[in-house]
């Protein structure tokens, strides 16, 4: 039996006080158990299946189910298309022409710039920055820290090298990581996979998988200036 307390307030008669009525907890309870548990059985049912049916139509942090004939399309780890021929200098896998420039020289020749140049548009640096954030939103490519493949800078440079004066200065860089099992002959060069969704989904800001996600979930607290963690998972200790 549902059990009520002594007295209920009810606001059925009008909001003011003086329209206040209470009900002895006995008349609650007869009215309650009137009700048959046919009929609550079903309201449940019909409330769970219309709460899980919204769960089934909300897009999936994967990215997976975007296309219906092809739902791993798009999906986080799945394989980059290559629309052009690759450039590999063996035809599979070692580093593209290794007789071209220095990237940092190309790099300073392209955005050298002593001067402010306004854009002829009217538009600001927050164009490109939102350009950046939509690219960083669709591809992402790891880091293969096994084969590292450093620029060297053994020239003048205004920030890795000032005045040439260092004979070993070079910037720390490594080749992307490959999916295992490609680029090990000609006609099966390397392939790269994409570690978060091709959809402009927010994966950028919110995790590509379920332990990004339950991170930024997660609340933290100000203690003593430092920022620290709250969680029940042992993901985060």
């Amino acid at each position: 039996m549902v059990k009520f307390p002594r007295k209920v307030v009810s606001f059925a008669k009008g909001p003011s006080q003086d329209h206040l009525e209470t009900y002895p907890k006995d008349r609650f309870n007869h009215r309650i158990n009137r009700v048959p548990m046919s009929r609550i059985a079903v309201l449940v049912c019909i409330s769970l299946t219309f709460i899980f049916r919204r769960g089934t139509n909300l897009p999936d942090f994967h990215g997976l189910g975007n296309n219906v004939d092809h739902p791993e399309w798009g999906a986080n780890h799945s394989m980059l298309q290559n629309n052009t021929t690759v450039a590999f200098a063996n035809g599979f896998s070692s580093p593209a022409a290794p007789q071209r420039a220095n990237p940092r020289l190309i790099s300073n020749y392209l955005m050298g710039q002593p001067s402010v140049l306004p854009s002829t548009q009217g538009l600001s640096d927050y164009v490109w920055v939102f350009g950046q954030f939509i690219d960083h939103d669709v591809t992402l490519v790891g880091n293969n820290s096994a084969e590292f493949f450093p620029i060297t800078i053994n020239f003048p440079d205004p920030i890795f090298n000032p005045g040439g004066a260092l004979p070993n200065a070079l910037i720390p860089m490594s080749r992307s990581a490959h999916v295992p099992g490609t680029g090990t002959e000609l006609g099966n060069p390397r392939r790269y996979a994409n570690e978060i969704s091709a959809f402009v989904d927010g994966s950028g800001v919110y995790g590509p998988d379920s332990i990004y996600r339950r991170l930024v979930a997660h609340t933290y607290r100000r203690k003593d200036e430092d920022i620290q963690w709250e969680s029940s998972s042992p993901e985060y200790h």
